[in-house]
């Protein structure tokens, strides 16, 4: 198998690092497009043409954009996200009924794509909330120090742009945000964290996938400086572009999904990625570590799937055990807390003043 991975910014340099430090047997040959060098993706992509079995697209560009060339060759086709969270429904009713003779697979990053199947797993058969939920704790050496820990535009675009969301009982309901600050402050791991409500792609995906769920909706806690800026962008758009990327930093990023059951059990499912130790280990934030982990889990299952599209909601579950497999090799974590909030500010901070259930 021969892939190239189209973009090799923060994300694609993690994916290449992920499969130097744990070889698919399967690949024979990875190509890079370095866009930062001027070397267009669907250039390339007709170049090696007969010689291409997979393009992951991790470029800024739409998948409209890069999609037609790999259609065109016959090439499978790997995608972290769907770049506009209001393509979503458009996209899974055009990937539901793809007779493609390829493989789509959308989303398959963190959040969209592992984040699904780590709710999946957890074969929830009574009626539920399920609440996306994820902290990133990252410090930068000097605390006063603006940054992110992934693209500061895509997440000004959620944080401060887009309308958020949730799906109730399987249809979409906007949420009021608090346009002067953050939505709601959350005891998390030892200390007030604030945190934003988020559209995100895999919401619908999520509610979909299981018919007892009755709310499906994110809430996000970014490095609290970057988030910060975001607010403030909201008046003054140029100010998010002054914010990099950085890697070699302290703290985590827990990314997981709080479930409330009928039951009144409050279970949060997580994977946490030290920032420090990824670093060292793949030269990445653990952020970036995590969406290279949904790509090379999407790697290997290319062989075992049938033509058309997915998601990680719609993976079938017979390979569960190969994606089990996939992640204890690369020493991806699920685990699971019961204590992680406490049910009384999970049901009167996140859920009684937006939901009625």
């Amino acid at each position: 198998m021969n892939i190239l991975i189209a973009g090799h910014g923060n994300i694609g340099r993690a994916i290449l690092s992920l499969l130097e430090e744990h070889p698919i047997k399967s690949i024979e040959n990875i190509h890079v497009s370095e866009l930062i060098n001027g070397h267009e993706a669907i250039s390339d992509i007709t170049k090696l043409k007969g010689h291409l079995d997979v393009v992951i697209n991790v470029t800024s560009h739409d998948y409209r954009y890069i999609l037609p060339s790999c259609e065109k060759y016959d090439i499978h086709y790997i995608d972290t996200g769907f770049n506009l969270s209001s393509d979503i429904v458009d996209v899974l009713s055009v990937m539901e009924n793809d007779k493609s003779r390829r493989i789509k697979m959308w989303g398959v990053g963190m959040n969209p794509g592992l984040i699904e199947y780590m709710y999946r797993r957890q074969n929830i058969d009574k009626s539920h909330v399920a609440i996306e939920f994820e902290t990133d704790t990252a410090m930068a050496s000097h605390s006063e120090y603006i940054f992110h820990t992934w693209s500061p535009e895509c997440y000004f675009i959620e944080a401060g742009i887009e309308q958020p969301y949730a799906f109730v009982d399987g249809n979409m309901q906007l949420i009021a945000r608090n346009e002067a600050g953050a939505d709601m402050e959350i005891y998390f791991d030892g200390e007030n964290r604030k945190y934003l409500w988020i559209p995100h792609e895999e919401l619908y995906s999520m509610a979909k996938s299981n018919p007892y769920c009755k709310v499906c909706a994110f809430l996000y806690s970014a490095p609290q400086k970057a988030q910060e800026q975001a607010i403030l962008s909201r008046k003054n758009e140029g100010l998010i572009h002054e914010i990099p990327v950085l890697h070699d930093i302290s703290g985590y990023d827990s990314v997981g999904i709080l479930i409330y059951d009928e039951d009144k059990q409050l279970t949060y499912v997580y994977n946490k990625a030290d920032h420090q130790e990824c670093y060292k280990k793949y030269s990445v934030n653990g952020t970036c570590w995590q969406v290279a982990c949904g790509v090379y889990t999407a790697l290997t299952l290319i062989p075992y799937l049938e033509l058309g599209g997915y998601t990680f909601s719609t993976i079938p579950a017979d390979l569960f055990s190969v994606i089990d497999h996939t992640l204890e090799k690369i020493d991806f974590r699920i685990q699971t807390s019961k204590n992680a909030i406490s049910e009384s500010e999970f049901l009167n901070k996140i859920i009684s003043p937006f939901f009625h259930i």
